[in-house]
């Protein structure tokens, strides 16, 4: 009977309101609503067990186990509307307001849910030192142990710790079988990362044009060669994403037939970046030497610069590179000169690597020699479909208008030109660090002069292993 009374006002009752003693204490009905409490309480119906001892208070305000059981109710109320608001300034994006009620929570006592929803408003706010020791907190639940450790993962993998990255996600993997896609996944990217990365790469290839013949033209043969390539490379990153970093990279590609053309390139550079891929500034040199049939064709100085926004799923980016370039042969000399490089772009990011972006580029080719300087600039669509965890197709296109600045003595023109193209790859990852990749490409020029007029297509397939170190 007292029950059937206490829930028809139990309803909106406020645990925390100021209990007013009854006029006259009464001992008796004290113990009676607080028998119903506890009773309630252990059935789960808090609002009923809370207007008990409320009544229970009420009657007597001296009973020490009426006054702590609302208290305790109050204390669990109000944790669980400041734990309501918390997800909703969370999930709104206001991570600092979601922190500051989550911290007031855990200022109560150990709240294992609180500190791990409080470490994530950290690591998206980028701030691993403060989300740290919050997942350590929320690891000692075991419920909560596997999500900690996603996050303890990811933050290894962005400060440059791939192996330490991988032996989180390995615990993921094993232990959460709902989260263990994602973990799997990941555990591919850590062991492809790290303060030391090294990567190599080969495969064969087709170009039907190698010697950009104009369409219709004669060649004695035909200009199709087929060639094999090998690559490597080295990336040094002490402080792991966000820091200083050192690269050096060679490549070298082999043609059957047009061994003139038969490619060399070495790249070393250094740079600094601040902050990592989604919001980052990046400034760098590097040094570029490529060799063309055997003997040195080309070396360049390049200084660039970059930055990156990213907010939710849309990611913005600059960049500016400015190459000085000295090309070593006779024939190729007066193009040696000043060329610098721009692009904007834009991408909308969908979930597991999936994005599509546009760019729009402009380069400025100034030439020792006044006929060779040009203005080039264009748009630029591409796409990534993640297909499954470990396949993905990639595609772009673009179109370039390159306009020379000055007519050509020789040609009796001033060159113009639009270049078309396109590729599509597919990428399948073998193994944790060896990826198999086919590709197209094609590349249809327009020119006022016909003989800079030509069609090309080329494929190859690929090998290459990524290792990350340390």
């Amino acid at each position: 009977m007292i029950a059937a009374v206490l829930l028809a006002v139990a309803a909106g009752l406020d645990p925390c309101a100021p209990v007013e003693p009854a006029q006259k204490r009464d001992t008796a009905a004290a113990e009676a609503y607080l028998e119903v409490a506890e009773k309630e309480q252990r059935d789960g119906a808090l609002d009923t067990a809370a207007a008990a001892y409320r009544s229970a208070w009420r009657a007597d305000p001296q009973n020490a186990k009426a006054r702590a059981g609302l208290l305790a109710l109050c204390r669990r109320s109000a944790e669980g509307n400041a734990f309501s608001e918390a997800l909703r300034r969370m999930e709104s994006g206001d991570r600092r307001g979601a922190i500051e009620l989550f911290e007031q929570i855990r200022a109560l006592g150990p709240d294992p849910a609180s500190a791990l929803l409080q470490g994530i408003c950290h690591y998206e706010l980028q701030e691993d030192e403060e989300a740290v020791p919050l997942f350590r907190e929320a690891e000692r639940d075991p419920s909560l142990e596997p999500s900690a450790q996603l996050f303890l993962g990811l933050i290894s993998l962005r400060q440059g710790g791939g192996e330490a990255a991988a032996r989180s996600f390995e615990v993921v993997a094993a232990r959460d079988p709902t989260l263990a896609p994602t973990a799997t996944r990941l555990l591919r990217l850590a062991r492809r990362e790290g303060r030391v990365v090294l990567s190599l790469l080969a495969g064969p290839s087709g170009d039907s044009n190698v010697d950009l013949a104009p369409d219709g033209s004669p060649t004695s043969g035909g200009s199709a060669d087929s060639a094999g390539t090998i690559a490597a490379g080295v990336l040094l990153r002490p402080s792991g994403e966000s820091g200083p970093f050192v690269s050096a990279s060679g490549t070298y590609r082999k043609l059957v037939r047009f061994t003139q053309f038969d490619l060399g390139v070495f790249e070393g550079g250094a740079g600094w970046q601040l902050g990592r891929e989604p919001r980052h500034v990046l400034v760098g040199y590097a040094y570029d030497f490529m060799s063309l049939g055997g003997g040195g064709y080309l070396s360049a100085h390049r200084l660039q610069a970059e930055g990156r926004w990213t907010f939710q799923q849309l990611s913005l980016a600059a960049s500016y590179a400015v190459r000085f370039e000295s090309f070593l042969t006779g024939a190729a000399a007066p193009y040696s000169g000043i060329r610098q490089l721009g692009e904007l772009s834009g991408e909308w990011r969908f979930g597991g690597g999936s994005a599509f972006g546009l760019a729009y580029a402009l380069a400025r080719d100034r030439t020792d020699d006044a006929t060779l300087k040009y203005l080039e600039h264009g748009p630029r669509a591409f796409a990534r479909f993640a297909s499954t965890p470990r396949l993905r197709f990639v595609l772009d296109g673009c179109l370039l208008r390159r306009q020379y600045d000055n007519q050509d003595p020789a040609l009796a023109a001033t060159r113009a030109d639009t270049y078309l193209e396109g590729g599509a790859a597919a990428e399948l990852d073998l193994a944790d660090r060896w990826t198999g990749r086919f590709w197209l490409a094609a590349r249809r020029a327009f020119s006022n002069v016909p003989d800079f007029a030509y069609t090309e297509l080329s494929a190859g397939l690929t090998l290459s292993l990524s290792m990350g170190l340390l």
